[in-house]
This record gives C-alpha cells, sequence and structure tokens, in this order.
C-alpha cells in the first residue's frame, strides 16, 4: 500500500512483479525461458526478470522465476531512479542430469571453485543440452579474514570469556 496525496489516503498496490514456477519434462527437450523472455502466463503478458531457483527431479526440471506483468503499468514512483553499479562474476557450469551436487546449487549458498569460495548470488541461465544442464550463475568471492587481525580476534574474545577484572587495594 502506499499513500496517495490527491485521494488523502492509502491506495492497494497491484502486484507488478511476482514469483512464477514453472515446470519442464526433461524427455520432451524443452526450452527453458532465460531472463529478458516474454512469456504468456496465466492469460498474462510477463517478462522474466529473474531466475530465483531450481528443482530437477525425476526428470522434472522445476525453475522458480521473478516475472513482472507487462499488463500492469509502471509507476515513476515504482521504479528505482539508479542503476546498480556493482557487477559480479558470471560461473558457467554443466552438469549431468543425474548429478545429485545440481541440488546444492542454490542462491545463498557457497560454491567451492578450484580451491576459493564463492556465495552464488542469482542465476543468469539454465539450459538443457544433450544429457547434461548448463547453469550459469552470478558468484560474489568469500574471503577468509588476514592471520594478524583474526589472531587479534581471537585474543579479545579470549580476554572477554575471562573477564579479568582488576581490582585496585590499596594499603593503609
Amino acid at each position: 500500500m502506499w499513500y496517495n496525496k490527491e485521494k488523502r489516503g492509502f491506495v492497494p498496490v497491484e502486484r507488478k512483479i511476482f514469483r512464477e514456477t514453472l515446470t519442464y519434462h526433461m524427455n520432451d527437450s524443452p526450452v527453458i525461458h532465460q531472463i529478458g523472455d516474454v512469456v504468456t502466463i496465466k492469460g498474462n503478458l510477463t517478462m522474466i526478470l529473474e531466475i530465483e531457483s531450481f528443482i530437477l527431479e525425476n526428470g522434472v526440471l522445476m525453475v522458480t522465476y521473478i516475472i513482472q506483468n507487462m499488463n500492469k503499468p509502471v509507476g515513476p514512483n515504482e521504479v528505482i531512479p539508479f542503476t546498480p553499479n556493482y557487477s559480479f562474476p558470471v560461473f558457467i557450469s554443466f552438469y549431468d542430469k543425474n548429478d545429485e551436487t545440481l541440488t546444492n546449487l542454490k542462491a545463498g549458498h557457497t560454491y567451492n571453485h578450484q580451491g576459493y569460495v564463492y556465495k552464488v548470488m542469482e542465476f543468469t541461465e539454465i539450459n538443457i543440452e544433450d544429457d547434461s544442464i548448463k547453469v550459469g550463475f552470478t558468484v560474489k568471492p568469500i574471503t577468509p579474514i588476514h592471520p594478524e587481525k583474526l589472531k587479534q580476534k581471537r585474543i579479545q574474545y579470549k580476554k572477554e570469556q575471562v573477564q579479568f577484572t582488576v581490582i585496585n587495594r590499596q594499603r593503609n
């Protein structure tokens, strides 16, 4: 809900952006929708904004998208007035359709690559190619704390645990 000055009250906001899960049967060699695709869902013309998650079970791929209803107008107060200027590296990985590690690839989870740890931020693409699934995703590096700073933190923590109290005794 948002406040409308002319009507002097709160007006319900129609949801223009929402989540939708689509199901693809692997035996049918489906074409998986990608970010930016225009798709009709439940009779509404929509655009795919993001791939939120996916699950592959028993030959069925379920992809959850964040989509925008293109039939509903977007007001100027609903658009963020700037484009974020951050970028994350994109990894492209190929998985066998029966690979169990594919089920662990989720946004927010960590991903190990060549000895480094990365956090999966979002998915950029999902494609089926022969007997494999191609998954693109952005990652953020997770870096360990420098050893000197870690040592300082450890000492500080131990001091807090011991809770040294200095009692000042005065001699008479």
